[in-house]
């Protein structure tokens, strides 16, 4: 992977952790919003890395990638599990 391809997969968990973060400091639906779908756009770069560059030549990049977004994936999952609980 090119520095270009890296800087911009940083960039885009950068947003995916801030998005986080606002969510939590306001709960605000919109920001809520932004979180799922910044988290959305995360996994499917990392999914597409994994499909166009095959075997990185670090794997331990990829790792700390992956890492970086399990908060924010998280953090989604189990609003959706909040969701599901309320309307029971």
């Amino acid at each position: 992977m090119d520095n270009a391809n890296q800087r911009l997969v940083e960039d885009i968990i950068d947003d995916v952790q801030e998005c986080a973060y606002k969510f939590l400091e306001t709960e605000k639906d919109i920001h809520r919003k932004m979180l799922e779908v910044s988290v959305v756009e995360g996994i499917e770069l990392l999914e597409s890395i994994k499909d166009n560059f095959g075997e990185i030549e670090n794997e331990d990049l990829l790792e700390t990638y992956r890492l970086n977004l399990l908060v924010p994936v998280q953090l989604v999952e189990l609003l959706k599990i909040r969701d599901n609980k309320e309307t029971i």
